[in-house]
């Protein structure tokens, strides 16, 4: 009976440091997993190392010229606001934009689909539609998901709305 609990301790102490068959060893002996769709993911955090020689990987970068607009003080009665966010890639590899979201369904953005090479530039068009929204301040995120090395960016749009009508608004 001592035998067997001192079998099962060792036991449970073993199994733990055995490789699952999603585990292998990689250079300079850190632990390499492979992801469901058989990519390797490494334990470490430095994308920049080097495998056998082979050069470190190359990134691009999104520079947006600027990441805000204010849309300053508008009646209601003016619904549609459209502004462009341009930018740059900056980086040393071919820039993709995945997908761009919205914080809600009264903004909608239209993004380049195409790649864009290093040193290219390109542009996000951001429309805001106020109709139907409540008079006040309002700040609205569009993000941005990307394949750089920091995927996701945030630009924002902001403004007041006023309930005073848009000939108003202009005498004052």
């Amino acid at each position: 009976m001592k035998n067997l609990k001192v079998a099962v301790l060792m036991l449970m102490c073993i199994l733990p440091l055995a490789p699952d068959a999603h585990t292998v060893r990689g250079i300079n002996h850190e632990v390499i997993r492979t992801t469901d769709d058989s990519r390797p993911t490494s334990n470490t955090d430095s994308d920049t190392r080097t495998i056998q020689g082979a050069p470190a990987k190359k990134y691009p970068e999104i520079t947006f010229e600027k990441t805000t607009v204010d849309f300053g003080l508008f009646s209601q009665d003016q619904t549609l606001h459209t502004c462009v966010f341009k930018f740059t890639n900056t980086g040393k590899a071919k820039l993709v934009i995945n997908y761009v979201g919205t914080s809600c369904g009264c903004t909608v953005a239209d993004y380049p689909k195409d790649y864009i090479s290093p040193g290219g530039t390109g542009e996000i068009r951001v429309t805001y539609d106020s109709k139907g929204k409540i008079p006040g301040k309002f700040r609205k995120v569009i993000q941005i998901y990307t394949n750089c090395k920091d995927d996701l960016t945030r630009l924002y749009i902001i403004g007041e709305m006023s309930d005073v009508a848009e000939a108003d608004l202009k005498k004052k």
